[in-house]
């Protein structure tokens, strides 16, 4: 995905992977729709999501060293 700043790239992944309310629009994955997405079962079906702020966002601070470096 790329985008120039303010495009809204950032907003539109947020909402596929289920961290942001969609206003409009569907999902599909592999051609069948997945209707609306948690970050649970974003991840359940394969999809990932590195934060563009991971200072603010990127860290687990429940999980361990090893597991938020993994």
């Amino acid at each position: 995905m790329a985008g120039l700043i303010g495009a809204g790239r950032t907003e539109m992944l947020r909402s596929i992977f289920g961290l942001d309310r969609m206003e409009h629009g569907s999902i599909e994955l592999r051609g069948e729709p997945c209707g609306r997405l948690s970050p649970a079962r974003a991840l359940a079906r394969g999809l990932g999501l590195l934060s563009e702020n991971r200072k603010e966002e990127g860290l687990m601070l429940n999980l361990s060293l090893a597991e938020n470096l993994t």
